[in-house]
């Protein structure tokens, strides 16, 4: 095997057990050495691949958690209608909540560490953007884009954070994404709705 391959298969090999640990004690119980442990590597092959170690590693886990949830929403722009694409894409996140690896890893413990950042911009963004979308299209009413954007965004992290430490996570799910559609349906434009 080539060099750059090895580094590769390591680096791979490091997420993949650090994944493991972060789903199976959580971001604050998991330690550097147990996910060395797992991969039977050395403590300085960690910093070799993640300089920041335990937080450069969790901020990948992360990513690769969190990637297919992106790719969902990618999948959600051939939606026409952008009531549409905000309802799938808020039901999307809430439904992943679900999820017990998602819930772990991106909901709860990326936010207990203080690094909302790392997905929060874009979840916003998306949310302005279809609110701005509906707006020109005449599908919502008048309203305030980054009044409305704040408030949708804040109800579905607290609704995310509900199904993610739920004992029946898919029946909490399911009544989030029944709220969270009631909220959109009080801005949707009442010819819309009708």
């Amino acid at each position: 095997m080539r060099r750059q391959e090895q580094a590769q298969t390591s680096r791979a090999l490091l997420v993949e057990c650090a994944r493991s640990c972060f789903v199976e004690f959580g971001y604050e119980e998991t330690t550097v050495a147990e996910v060395l442990r797992r991969a039977k590597m050395a403590r300085g092959a960690l910093y070799h691949y993640f300089p920041g170690g335990k937080q450069d590693l969790f901020a990948e886990v992360v990513s690769v958690v969190d990637a297919p949830y992106h790719a969902e929403l990618f999948e959600l722009l051939n939606l026409t209608s952008p009531v549409d694409r905000l309802r799938a894409g808020l039901g999307t996140f809430l439904r992943r909540c679900a999820q017990p690896e998602y819930a772990r890893i991106v909901v709860l413990d990326a936010d207990a560490i203080g690094r909302r950042d790392w997905r929060c911009g874009d979840e916003f963004e998306m949310i302005r953007k279809e609110l701005r979308a509906g707006l020109r299209s005449g599908e919502f009413r008048a309203i305030s884009v980054d009044l409305t954007a704040a408030a949708l965004f804040g109800a579905t992290r607290r609704a995310g954070e509900f199904v993610a430490t739920s004992e029946a996570a898919d029946d909490a799910a399911v009544e989030a994404v029944t709220s969270i559609n009631a909220l959109i349906d009080g801005i949707v434009a009442t010819t819309i709705a009708s």
